[in-house]
């Protein structure tokens, strides 16, 4: 079963670590173990006869005999393991020296006990063996131990012989509680007692010595199967020797030999049988299959011996004992637990092997030109990965793309180098991947290069199965720069470029971030530039600009409440705050802004004061309200800020909906009225004072609705304003007025009015275009503007309107006295009539002031050459007033409502243009489709 090699004539002592002890070791221990043979035969007879012969407690003479026999089995014990000691190997020199000490421990001790107490009768005292056995039984324990442990065992194995030696622990506690312990005899001397109690747990621990030196020994590099088989045999024969010893009846109550210890002399040779053998005796193919096998098969007797003996006891006895029954579940549950590791163990290691053998493979493959050729070219990074996300491989262009060596990876978890992604992260990706297609990718992986700069990668995972292994092949590719580029592209797109503020999406995008956030008030708050188009017009584009960019300095320089600022066209801006009392914080943005605009200095010299109406909406809530729905709000409350006039600020209110909604729907009807000619013109005559006709009209737009209703200019001009349709509409009404009064064949004034918003560079050739395309004479064209209109902008109003006189058209001056009422824009710009505003006229025959400031207007104008028409007359008194007062013209409901084309034709004809001093024309009755109109 081995291989045993003898030691040959004249073979130098050296080399019996080869060959084993010499035939002279051998001969002496044969004669020591022989002698101590026949000396313990001899006083187990002498004690036979004893106990024959006299009955009841006897004098001790067998105890010299056995005293004679341990020493003689100890000497050649120790003889033995300091012999193996000499030629053995220094890994396993401390183990023979430990075996040595707890030999002469034990059995010298025992025979110095037994040779002591030899003169003396009575009961026997255990502790002669006990104590030896206390002191030496751990020694020769660990000795043993040391010299069956092979070197280099793993963890795995370390765990697999603790396993073992638990569950045959647990199972031999059951056959102990059941059996051994109770066969043990009490004694009376309570000195002796705790020595008694001690006996069989030092046995119990001697058994389980004999299954941890099996489950060692089936890693290779134990002692070979006949030295390891000797080694068990020594053990199990004194531990069997010992508890048959202390379980025959009556055996210490006299000499305290028994036949024992014979077998204590047996285990003795059987050791020395061991010790002879050749330090370096190595196993045979076929040893190594039997011991391989007896490894496997000595951790589990302990089980088996067990159950067997739980059933006898059952049987024979009864009921097990609480110890006993606990003792047998354990080691259930042990076997359980054990096996359930085991078989997760073994897996695993298989798996390793497989996924070894996968990685070796691929690294071959790698070294194949063929393979070399298939990816070396690449700029893709190939990496394969085992199941925990272990690399196994890398592609040659790992280096060129993060600057690692493929082979530097090795064995490290992918995860190292993928500082967004952590080892659960990663884990759960193979696994949906295993199971799922869809889970391929790409994915969105950073990975840091081998200077630690991350790099966005697109990682694409397929599983790959192997010999039964699983893997997976991960193919990356750096898009570090195309993402860079995308996100610099899409900045620019979110950047207003001459301001560099947000521009609109920008600043939705950044609403919406604030909206993600949690805690305080949310609000945002749009301006619109007051006069900015008058700025960007008189001075030029490029100051306008500058402008522009001041106010956006401005913005960025605002507390820290104000979370974002934008450009979101035009000359309206935004800002975001965000705060605990976010409408007050409102108020403070804005006066903060108002003192920043406030004289601002242009690069051309011109000191500007930048005034802003603002409108702003808040959200103080869960964020409902989409990031447009809050600047739709915001936009809502500054359009109503701007109807309230010029640095105003208003908070949006839900009415607003219903306002934004009529406002709508009055577009509407504006835009279809344009488009499907419901644009109507109404006239209103102007009367003259010196001869009582008509001399004149005033064109006054209205419009139907889809239901045929008229609507008064009040309800769309300014929304025609608003939406920058006024142009249109008044190119409407001027040509259709021109048209229908070319219509009317005789010399009659045509009074339009013109808004602020048409008075630019346009006006001059609309006016002109419908003057040529209706044949109408400039002279008869009186183009009306109000104070206000002229004030805002003097010298552009005064070059278009002298534009418009030199081809012959007048200029009126409507509502004399309620606007600026400066008698130096008066004398200065081009105007050619006065119109008295009709309040000045509703106090006339009433008010002693209203008559004093329409006497003064009315000589103010003959002083400068012009003529006056007075508005809203009502009554035949305050056309007698007027005309006392040297008035020129007049209008009102005195003489006409505003009449369609028809009527006023049918008036003129019926009153054949000329009237009496004092009397009132009277309109014949309206056409159906024209009804009048205040």
């Amino acid at each position: 079963m081995a291989r045993v090699l003898a030691l040959p004539a004249g073979q130098a002592p050296t080399d019996r670590l080869t060959f084993g002890a010499s035939p002279a070791e051998r001969r002496t221990l044969a004669l020591l173990v022989g002698a101590a043979f026949l000396v313990a035969a001899w006083a187990v007879v002498t004690d036979i006869g004893q106990r024959s012969g006299g009955g009841g407690l006897v004098p001790v003479a067998s105890r010299i005999p056995a005293a004679l026999a341990l020493a003689l089995a100890g000497i050649a014990g120790t003889v033995a393991a300091v012999g193996r000691r000499a030629r053995d190997t220094v890994r396993r020199k401390n183990a023979w020296l430990l075996v040595a000490v707890g030999i002469i421990v034990l059995y010298l001790g025992q025979a110095l006990g037994y040779l002591t107490t030899a003169g003396s009768g009575g009961v026997f005292d255990v502790r002669v063996e006990v104590i030896p056995l206390l002191v030496g039984a751990p020694l020769l324990g660990i000795g043993a131990l040391m010299l069956s442990w092979p070197p280099g065992m793993s963890r795995i194995d370390r765990w697999s012989v603790t396993a073992d030696t638990l569950v045959a622990a647990a199972a031999l506690l059951a056959v102990w509680l059941l059996v051994v312990a109770p066969g043990f005899q009490d004694v009376s001397d309570p000195d002796q007692a705790p020595f008694v109690a001690l006996d069989p747990w030092l046995q119990f621990a001697s058994a389980l010595a004999v299954v941890a030196i099996a489950s060692a020994s089936r890693r290779s590099g134990s002692l070979p199967l006949p030295q390891l088989a000797l080694l068990q045999a020594t053990i199990v024969v004194y531990l069997t020797s010992d508890i048959l010893g202390d379980s025959i009846a009556q055996a210490d109550r006299a000499s305290g030999i028994t036949w024992s210890i014979l077998g204590y002399v047996a285990a003795t040779g059987l050791f020395c049988l061991l010790a002879v053998r050749p330090a370096l005796e190595t196993d045979t193919p076929r040893s190594l299959l039997i011991r391989e096998r007896w490894s496997t098969l000595v951790p589990a007797v302990p089980v088996a011996l067990m159950a067997v003996v739980a059933i006898a006891y059952r049987v024979l006895v009864g009921e097990l004992t609480l110890a006993a029954g606990l003792a047998v579940s354990l080691t259930v549950v042990l076997v359980v637990v054990v096996e359930i590791v085991r078989r997760s163990v073994l897996h695993r290691q298989v798996v390793e092997q497989v996924e070894q053998a996968v990685s070796d493979n691929i690294a071959r493959a790698a070294n194949q030109e063929w393979f070399g050729a298939l990816l070396g070219d690449s700029q893709d990074v190939v990496t394969v990965v085992d199941r925990r996300g272990m690399i196994i491989y890398q592609t040659p262009s790992m280096t060129n793309t993060f600057g690692y060596l493929p082979s530097e990876l090795a064995g490290t978890p992918l995860a190292d180098i993928s500082p967004n992604t952590d080892e659960a992260e990663l884990t759960e990706l193979l696994l949906r991947a295993a199971v799922d297609e869809s889970a391929y990718g790409p994915h969105d992986l950073v990975i840091a290069d081998a200077h630690g700069l991350p790099h966005d990668t697109e990682t694409s995972i397929r599983p790959l199965n192997v010999g039964g292994a699983d893997a997976f092949v991960f193919t990356t590719h750096d898009v570090t720069d195309r993402r860079q580029l995308r996100a610099e592209l899409s900045a620019s797109g979110m950047r207003d470029p001459l301001t560099g503020l947000n521009n609109r999406e920008g600043f939705l995008n950044r609403i919406g971030a604030l909206h993600s956030t949690s805690g305080n008030s949310l609000a945002v708050a749009l301006i619109d530039l007051v006069s900015f188009r008058d700025l960007n017009d008189g001075h030029g584009h490029e100051i306008g600009d500058e402008a522009l960019r001041a106010v956006a300095s401005s913005l960025t320089r605002m507390p820290d409440y104000v979370a974002a600022v934008g450009r979101i066209g035009g000359d309206e801006f935004a800002l975001a705050l965000k705060s605990e009392m976010v409408e007050a914080d409102v108020g403070h943005a804005r006066r903060h802004l108002q003192e920043d605009l406030c004289g601002v200095a242009l690069s051309d010299g011109t000191l500007v004061d930048l005034g802003f109406s603002l409108g702003y909406a808040v959200c103080d809530g869960p964020p409902h309200l989409s990031s447009v729905e809050l600047l739709e709000r915001s936009d809502l409350a500054l359009s109503s800020a701007r109807r309230a006039g010029p640095l105003g600020i208003t908070k949006f209110e839900p009415r607003m909906r219903t306002a934004l909604a009529e406002r709508l729907r009055a577009e509407r009807a504006l835009r279809s009225a344009l488009e499907n000619d419901r644009i109507l013109v109404h006239y209103q005559p102007i009367v003259s004072f010196v001869d009582g006709g008509i001399i004149g009209v005033e064109a006054l737009v209205r419009m139907l609705d889809d239901d045929g209703k008229v609507v008064s200019p009040g309800l769309f001009v300014p929304m025609a304003e608003d939406l920058g349709l006024i142009h249109r509409l008044g190119e409407v009404v001027l040509q259709q007025a021109l048209r229908d009064l070319h219509a009317i064949r005789r010399a009659l004034g045509r009074s339009l009015n013109v808004s602020a918003l048409q008075l630019d560079p346009q006006l001059h050739p609309s006016v002109n275009e419908a003057l040529r395309d209706s044949g109408t004479d400039p002279h008869d064209v009186t183009l009306e503007l109000t104070e206000t209109v002229l004030a805002e902008n003097q010298e552009a109003a005064s070059n278009y309107l002298s534009r418009l006189r030199r081809i012959g058209c007048r200029v009126a001056l409507d509502d004399f006295g309620t606007g600026y009422s400066s008698l130096y824009y008066l004398a200065s710009m081009p105007v050619d009539i006065l119109k008295i505003d009709r309040s000045f006229v509703a106090g006339l025959g009433t008010s002693n002031s209203a008559l004093v400031l329409v006497r003064a207007v009315v000589q103010l104008a003959a002083s400068l050459g012009l003529a006056t028409v007075a508005e809203g007359v009502e009554t035949a008194e305050q056309a007698q007033i007027l005309r006392d007062l040297g008035t020129n013209r007049a209008q009102g409901y005195y003489y006409s409502r505003p009449l369609p084309l028809a009527d006023l034709l049918a008036m003129i004809e019926a009153s054949r243009g000329c009237l009496e001093p004092g009397s009132r024309l009277r309109p014949p009755t309206p056409t159906p489709l024209t009804p009048p109109v205040n």
